[in-house]
C-alpha cells in the first residue's frame, strides 16, 4: 500500500494502480472503491480489488492525508478618511479562498463608534475548514473638520422685557446631519430700555463652533395709567393715615413703587393732602391725589377728682398729671393751679385745666388732707474708745442729728454719767440725747464712750545710746535714762543680749532701755554693739624667693614658715597650684604660705616656681635602612620605640609618597617620629623605591585554537585580566577574518586581547577560530499571489545579513521571468488554460537564492503559489450563449451545438437533445464547453460531446444525421448553482 500527503482534496486525485498479472500472466484490471471524501482534513482511501479468472482477491489501498496548513491570503490592509460615522460603512469583504480554492467567508466585526472622532475599524477574519486564520482590517479615520452652519442673525423691537422671550433655536446639523443642541446664553436683561440678546451656539461633537444672535430693541414708549384723585373727612390727623398705594402698573404690567410726598400736617384743623408720583423705568410720569379734611369737635375726657390723707405738709407734693388726650389722641399738657398750704392741718387742693387744640375744655382736681403725729429720728455718734487724756465732749467724738417727717429742724439735748475702770486711765461716759419736733413729739438715745491708757511713756533724754563697733576689749558700760507718761508716773530699765558671729571674738550685743507707765504701756530703745576683730597674723622668719626656674626633676621641697597674731594663736600652711603649659612637663608652680587667725584673718606669701623640659627622646631599636621593592612586596613598617629623660616618648610613623613616571612606580619616604610629653622630637626617614615590571594575566582560562563551523561560530569569551598592581587593567579586543566572499573556502577569525597596565606594561593574547564554509539551507513558503498583484522583490524574503547571491526559477511556469531579485507573473495572464485560470489552485514557484549570511553559504527556496483568483470570470447564466440553430453541411460554420461564455468556470455540462415527440436523440454527461471554431475547447478530438445533427441508430434515413427540424434541449450545469437550461436549437442539414 502507499500514500501521501496534499493539502486539497482536488489534489488527492485517483492514483494509477499497479500493474498486476495472474498466475498465468494475464493482467488483472481492478475495481476501485473510495471512501466518502473527509469535509475537511482527513484521510481520501481509494482501493483496488484485483480478482482474477478464479475468484481469487488481492486489494491494494492508497491514502492520501488530507492536511490543509496554508493560511488563507489576505490583502493588505486598508482604509480611508470620512467626516461622518455613517461614512464609515461596512466595506464589501475581499473575496478570499482557502489554500485549495474554496471561498472563505469572513468572519465581520467591528469595534464600537467613536462617538466622534476616532477610528472606525472593521476586522475580516477568515479561518479554513482547518482553523487556519488570516485577518484583513479595514480603518476608517474619523476627522470632523467642517463647523456647523447657522442662519443670518436676527432681531425685533418690544416694548417690554417679559415681551422679549427666548425665540426658537433654530435647528441645525453638523456636517453629518445630526441634530445639535445649542448652548443659549443671554446678556442681563437691561433695566429698562436696552437690548436683550440670545446667543446660540452650536457646537459639533469635534469642537467646531458656528453663533447665531437674535436681539431684541427694548423701547418703553407708554405712561403708566393711575386712577381719579379721591379724598374724605377725619377729626384727627392720626385718622388722615397714607392711603394705600393703588396699584399701577406700567405698560409691561411691572408694578411701580410711587414716590408718595405728602404736605405739612395742619397744626389742629384743615388739609392733609398725599400726592402719588408713579415713574416707570423709561421716566414716563402719572400723578394720583388724596386729601383728607380735619375737622376737631370732641372735648377731651378727664378723669374723676381724686384726694389722700398726708401727715405733712411736704408730702403734698403736686400729684402727677392724669394723662388725657383730645379726641385725636394727642397728649395735653394741663393748666396746674394751687391753693395756699394750710398752717398745720387743713386742705391742701390742686386744680389740672385741659384745653384741645380748637379750644375745647374739660378740669379734673386733686385734694390732700394735712395730719402731722410721728416723733422725729435720731442719728447717734458711734460708741468710741478714747485715750485718757483725749478731749471727751461733742466736739471730739460727734453730735447726735435728727429728722423728723415734718419739721426739718428739731430741737437736740445731751446728758453725760461716767463710770471709773481698773486703773486711772481707764473709765466710761454714757451720754443720752434727746430729739423734739415743732408738734412736741420727742425721741431720745444713749452713745457709749470708753477710755484706755495705749501711749507709752516718752524718754527725757533727746540723745539715746547710738550703734556702735568696738574691739573686744573696749565694749562700754549702760547708761541711765528717765521717761514721763501722758496719764501718770513711769519707770526704765535695761537689759543685755549677746549674739555669737563667725568667731570667738566677733559678737554682737544688743543692750535694751524700757520705761513703763501705770498701766503697764512700754517705750523700748535698743543699741546694737558690734564686737570685731580686725587685725590679721604676722610672719615670724625670713619668707622664700618669690621667683625661681627649676628643671622638673630639681623642684625645691616647701620651706616651714611660722606667725603670730595680737588677738590670740594663728597657724600657718603652705598650698601648690600648677598652671600647665605648652605641654605636660612644661608648667608654673605658684607655692603660697597662708597664716590664719581663729577669725580666718589670713596674711599670704607666694612663690613662683617655672618648670622647663628641654631634652628630646631617643631611640631604642636599629634604624631601617633605605631599599627597593615591587609594588606588590613594599614591607610593612618596623615598629621603633623611644625613651625620654622627663617621662614617656611615643613613636608615629608615615608615608610620604613622591609618584613618578607612572601609577605604580613612586616613592616612599617613611618617616618615624619619637616625641616626647613636650614635643620634642627625634626624626628617622627611611626611602623605599617601588617599581611595576609585570604585565597582567588572565584570570580564567580561554581556548586558543577551535575548529568550528559557520553556523555554529561562538561568541567571543568574556575574558577577565587582573594585574598584580594596577587596579584598572587595559583591555583592547580586535577580532579580524580572512572570510572573502568572492572565494568559496574556510577561512579563519583571529580574536587578540591586548592587555595593559598602568605602567605600559603589555601582552597580547590570541584565540584562533578555523572556520568550516558550511550551508545554510532556509524554505519560506511566501503568500499566495494573484499574477495581476505585480512583481515581487524576492530579497523581501531573505533574511537579514545575507549578501552577495543571485535568484533563479526552480519550478513553474517559464512563462513568469526572473530578473535580478525581481520575479514578474504578470505574464500568465496570457496562458489561461485549464490547469490556470481563476477556478483553478494556481501555479507553485520554487525561487531559488544562492550567497552569503553569517560567514555561512546561504541557499534559501521561496515557495510562491501565483494564482489568477483576483479575476472574476463571467459565470452567471446571462454569460451564457447556446447555439440556436446548427448546419452540419460541410461548409464548417455552424457545425456543432457550442455552449460558450463559460468555458473557464469549471462547470460540468450535462446534455439531453430530444425531438419534438419527445423522443431522446441525444445525451452527454461530460458535454464539451466552448467553441471547437475558437480552440478553447479544452476537449479531446473523439468527438464526444460534440453533437453536430448524428442521428442515434434509431432515427430515420440512413445517412447518420437527423432530419431538418427544431429539437429541444436540456442543459443542467453541475457545481453552477444554476437551474437547468431548456430551450429550443434548429438542425439544417442542407
Amino acid at each position: 500500500n502507499d500514500g501521501s500527503t496534499v493539502e486539497c482534496i482536488a489534489d488527492a486525485t485517483p492514483p494509477t494502480p499497479p500493474t498486476i498479472v495472474d498466475a498465468n500472466g494475464d493482467d488483472v484490471i481492478p475495481v476501485m472503491t473510495e471512501n466518502a471524501d473527509p469535509a475537511c482534513e482527513g484521510d481520501k482511501i481509494y482501493t483496488f480489488t484485483y480478482t482474477d479468472c478464479a475468484g481469487n482477491t488481492g486489494v491494494w489501498v492508497y491514502t492520501y492525508t488530507i492536511d490543509v496548513v496554508t493560511n488563507p491570503v489576505v490583502p493588505t490592509n486598508d482604509g480611508s478618511t470620512v467626516e461622518c460615522i455613517a461614512d464609515a460603512t461596512q466595506p464589501t469583504a475581499p473575496v478570499v479562498t482557502d489554500v485549495c480554492g474554496n471561498a472563505i467567508t469572513p468572519v465581520i466585526t467591528e469595534n464600537t463608534d467613536p462617538t466622534c472622532e476616532g477610528d472606525k475599524i472593521y476586522t475580516f477574519t477568515y479561518t479554513d475548514c482547518a482553523g487556519n486564520e488570516s485577518v484583513y482590517v479595514y480603518t476608517y479615520t474619523i476627522d470632523v473638520s467642517t463647523a456647523p452652519v447657522v442662519p443670518t442673525n436676527d432681531g425685533s423691537t418690544v416694548e417690554c422685557i417679559a415681551d422679549a422671550t427666548q425665540p426658537t433655536a433654530p435647528v441645525v446639523t453638523d456636517v453629518c446631519g445630526n441634530a445639535i443642541t445649542p448652548v443659549i446664553t443671554e446678556n442681563t436683561d437691561p433695566t429698562c430700555e436696552g437690548d436683550k440678546i440670545y446667543t446660540f451656539t452650536y457646537t459639533d461633537c469635534a469642537g467646531n463652533e458656528s453663533v447665531y444672535v437674535y436681539t431684541y430693541t427694548i423701547d418703553v414708549s407708554t405712561a403708566p395709567v393711575v386712577p381719579t384723585n379721591d379724598g374724605s373727612t377725619v377729626e384727627c390727623i392720626a385718622d388722615a393715615t397714607q392711603p394705600t398705594a393703588p396699584v399701577v402698573t406700567d405698560v409691561c404690567g411691572n408694578a411701580i413703587t410711587p414716590v408718595i410726598t405728602e404736605n405739612t400736617d395742619p397744626t389742629c384743623e384743615g388739609d392733609k393732602i398725599y400726592t402719588f408720583t408713579y415713574t416707570d423705568c423709561a421716566g414716563n410720569e402719572s400723578v394720583y391725589v388724596y386729601t383728607y379734611t380735619i375737622d376737631v369737635s370732641t372735648a377731651p375726657v378727664v378723669p374723676t377728682n381724686d384726694g389722700s390723707t398726708v401727715e405733712c405738709i411736704a408730702d403734698a407734693t403736686q400729684p402727677t398729671a392724669p394723662v388725657v388726650t383730645d379726641v385725636c389722641g394727642n397728649a395735653i399738657t394741663p393748666v396746674i393751679t394751687e391753693n395756699t398750704d394750710p398752717v398745720c392741718e387743713g386742705d391742701k387742693i390742686y386744680t389740672f385745666t385741659y384745653t384741645d387744640c380748637a379750644g375745647n375744655i374739660s378740669v379734673y382736681n386733686y385734694t390732700y388732707t394735712v395730719k402731722d403725729t410721728t416723733a422725729p429720728v435720731l442719728t447717734l455718734p458711734d460708741n468710741v474708745t478714747a485715750e485718757c487724756s483725749d478731749d471727751l465732749t461733742p466736739i471730739s467724738f460727734g453730735e447726735a442729728t435728727a429728722t423728723d417727717n415734718c419739721d426739718p429742724n428739731p430741737v437736740i439735748t445731751f446728758n453725760d454719767v461716767t463710770t471709773n475702770g481698773n486703773c486711772p486711765g481707764s473709765f466710761t461716759i454714757t451720754r443720752t440725747w434727746t430729739a423734739t419736733d415743732a408738734c412736741g413729739n420727742a425721741a431720745s438715745a444713749n452713745q457709749i464712750i470708753s477710755t484706755s491708757d495705749t501711749t507709752a511713756p516718752e524718754f527725757d533724754q533727746t540723745d539715746l545710746p547710738g550703734d556702735i563697733v568696738v574691739e573686744c576689749d573696749g565694749i562700754p558700760g549702760e547708761e541711765t535714762l528717765t521717761a514721763t507718761d501722758n496719764c501718770g508716773n513711769a519707770i526704765v530699765t535695761v537689759s543685755d543680749e549677746r549674739i555669737d558671729r563667725n568667731c570667738p571674738n566677733n559678737y554682737v550685743i544688743k543692750r535694751s532701755y524700757t520705761a513703763t507707765d501705770d498701766c503697764g504701756v512700754t517705750n523700748t530703745h535698743v543699741q546694737t554693739i558690734t564686737v570685731q576683730d580686725s587685725t590679721p597674723p604676722a610672719f615670724v622668719e625670713t619668707l622664700p624667693t618669690a621667683r625661681i626656674v627649676a628643671e622638673c626633676d630639681n623642684i625645691p621641697v616647701a620651706e616651714t614658715l611660722t606667725a603670730t597674731d595680737t588677738c590670740g594663736s594663728a597657724i600657718v600652711t603652705v598650698s601648690d597650684a600648677r598652671t600647665d603649659d605648652n605641654c605636660p612637663n612644661n608648667y608654673t608652680l605658684a607655692r603660697t604660705w597662708t597664716a590664719t587667725d581663729a577669725c580666718g584673718l589670713t596674711t599670704t606669701h607666694t612663690q613662683i616656681i617655672i618648670v622647663r623640659d628641654t631634652t628630646a627622646p631617643t631611640f631604642v631599636e636599629t634604624l631601617p635602612r633605605d631599599t627597593t621593592v615591587e609594588c606588590d612586596d613594599i614591607p610593612n613598617a618596623t615598629t621603633l620605640t623611644a625613651v625620654d629623660n622627663c617621662g614617656n616618648a611615643t613613636v608615629a610613623v608615615s608615608d610620604s609618597r613622591t609618584d613618578d613616571d607612572c601609577p605604580s612606580n613612586y616613592t616612599i619616604a617613611r618617616t618615624w617620629i619619637a616625641t616626647d610629653g613636650c614635643g620634642l622630637t627625634t626624626t628617622h626617614t627611611q626611602l623605599i623605591t617601588v617599581r611595576d615590571t609585570t604585565a597582567p594575566v588572565p584570570v580564567s582560562a580561554f581556548e586558543e585554537t577551535l575548529d568550528v563551523s559557520c553556523t555554529d561560530i561562538p561568541e567571543a569569551p568574556e575574558v577577565e585580566f587582573t594585574d598584580n598592581c594596577s587596579a584598572n587593567v587595559i583591555v583592547v579586543f580586535n577580532e579580524t577574518n580572512t572570510f572573502d566572499e568572492n572565494v568559496i573556502a574556510d577561512y579563519q577569525i583571529i580574536r587578540t586581547w591586548t592587555v595593559r597596565d598602568a605602567c605600559n606594561n603589555e601582552e597580547v593574547y590570541t584565540q584562533t577560530l578555523n572556520v568550516a564554509l558550511d550551508e545554510i539551507l532556509n524554505e519560506v513558503v511566501a503568500e499566495d499571489r494573484c499574477f495581476e498583484d505585480g512583481v515581487v522583490n524576492l530579497d523581501n524574503y531573505l533574511a537579514d545579513g545575507t549578501f552577495g547571491g543571485t535568484w533563479e526559477l526552480i519550478e513553474g511556469n517559464p512563462v513568469a521571468t526572473v530578473t535580478g531579485s525581481i520575479f514578474d507573473p504578470t505574464n500568465l495572464g496570457s496562458d489561461y488554460s485549464e490547469s490556470f485560470n481563476p477556478n483553478t489552485d494556481g501555479i507553485e514557484y520554487v525561487l531559488r537564492y544562492t550567497g552569503f549570511q553569517d560567514g555561512c553559504i546561504n541557499i534559501t527556496d521561496v515557495i510562491m503559489v501565483i494564482d489568477a483568483k483576483c479575476r472574476v470570470l463571467p459565470c452567471g447564466k446571462k454569460d451564457i450563449s447556446i447555439s440556436t440553430a446548427i448546419t452540419p453541411n460541410g461548409d464548417d460554420f455552424n457545425k456543432t451545438f457550442d455552449i460558450e461564455g463559460i468555458t473557464l468556470c469549471g462547470f460540468v455540462a450535462e446534455v439531453k437533445i430530444f425531438n419534438r415527440w419527445g423522443a431522446l436523440v441525444y445525451e452527454s454527461n461530460d458535454y464539451t464547453l466552448g467553441s471547437e471554431r475558437d480552440g478553447d475547447g479544452f476537449g479531446t478530438d473523439s468527438g464526444f460531446g460534440k453533437w453536430d445533427g448524428t442521428s442515434p441508430k434509431s432515427a430515420i434515413g440512413n445517412n447518420g444525421k437527423l432530419p431538418n427540424g427544431t429539437y429541444y434541449y436540456i442543459i443542467n450545469l453541475r457545481n453552477s448553482g444554476l437551474d437547468p437550461i431548456t430551450g429550443p436549437v434548429y438542425l439544417g442539414t442542407k
